[in-house]
This record gives C-alpha cells, sequence and structure tokens, in this order.
C-alpha cells in the first residue's frame, strides 16, 4: 500500500546506517494512513491505485516537477517528499524507545549521548515544517490539475500547518 518505500525513505533522509526496518515501514504506513489521509481525503485512494501509474501527472505528483500558473513557474517536491517528511519525524519519535519485559526502556551505550527532549522535540517540528512547505505547493499542482485528479476536492482538504493541534510534539 505504501507510496515511499523504506529505499527511497533512506535515500531522501540520513538515519544512519543501523536502521529498525520495521519501525521505519510502521513510520511510512501510520503516516499514509493518518496525516496523508487528512491532508488529501478520499484522493489519497486514488493516489495508491495509481502509485506505479507511468502517466505523466501521477509521475509528476509523486516525485515533483515543475509547473506554471498564469504565467508563472512553480517547484514542487512531490508528495513522496511530504510522506518522507511526515514519516521522518514519527520516527524519530519512535527510534529510541524499546520494550521489554520489564516495561519501555530507553536504548543507551556508553559511546552516545542520548538527545535531550526539547532537541528532538525540534528535528520533529523542523521535519514538520518541512512537509508543510512542500505540501502547499502539491496542493497548488492539485488544484491546478484538478480536471485531471477528478476526485480531489480542496473543501475535503484541511488547511496543513503547524498551529493545528495535531502537528504538536512529543
Amino acid at each position: 500500500m505504501s507510496l515511499v518505500s523504506n529505499v527511497e525513505f533512506k535515500a531522501a533522509r540520513d538515519i544512519g546506517n543501523k536502521v529498525d526496518e520495521s519501525k521505519l515501514t510502521e513510520a511510512i504506513i501510520l503516516t499514509e494512513k493518518t496525516e496523508l489521509y487528512d491532508l488529501l481525503g478520499e484522493f489519497l485512494f486514488d493516489c495508491i491505485t495509481n502509485k506505479d501509474s507511468v502517466a505523466a501527472l501521477w509521475v509528476d505528483l509523486f516525485a515533483g516537477s515543475t509547473f506554471t500558473v498564469n504565467g508563472e513557474t512553480f517547484i514542487h517536491d512531490g508528495l513522496k517528499a511530504v510522506v518522507i517528511d511526515l514519516a521522518y519525524s514519527r520516527y524519530l519519535s519512535v527510534l529510541n524507545p524499546v520494550f521489554t519485559p520489564f516495561g519501555i526502556a530507553f536504548k543507551d551505550s556508553d559511546d552516545l549521548e542520548r538527545v535531550d527532549k526539547e532537541t528532538l522535540n525540534r528535528l520533529v517540528t523542523n521535519a514538520k515544517k518541512d512537509a508543510d512547505a512542500k505540501m502547499r505547493v502539491v496542493k497548488k499542482y492539485l488544484e491546478e490539475n484538478s480536471s485531471s485528479f477528478l476526485r480531489y476536492n480542496k473543501k475535503d482538504t484541511p488547511d496543513f500547518g503547524l498551529n493545528q493541534r495535531r502537528w504538536r510534539t512529543l
């Protein structure tokens, strides 16, 4: 179902060499089921259905492109880039805790210094800001091509932004 693979995610975001693939997959899937559905409404199902399409409009939607509106040129990074930024913020949130028979614990090592909660919150918020900026231009692309993306409905997609409650950090 995923619009973004773990390989695409790792190519876009530097998350180190020792990646917990299951946590990364979970972050991507949850992002698509929640935040992306909030952003796209029922149009998300068209995206999933057409994720492997070779039609130029779908390729441009997912990978990004340049487009023109009233003689003005715009560049968008694509819907996959939005998903990656949002999944990155989720991944950061679930990266360190491990589940043990005695409860939730944090991984620790003598060689590493734990990132404090404030720094982690800042990283999560910055990833969401990145997604916000990218999604605004993706929405413009969708609106300009609404005759091709019939189920996309601007009314079904709420404004996206950090001022909304769902973007509160840890």
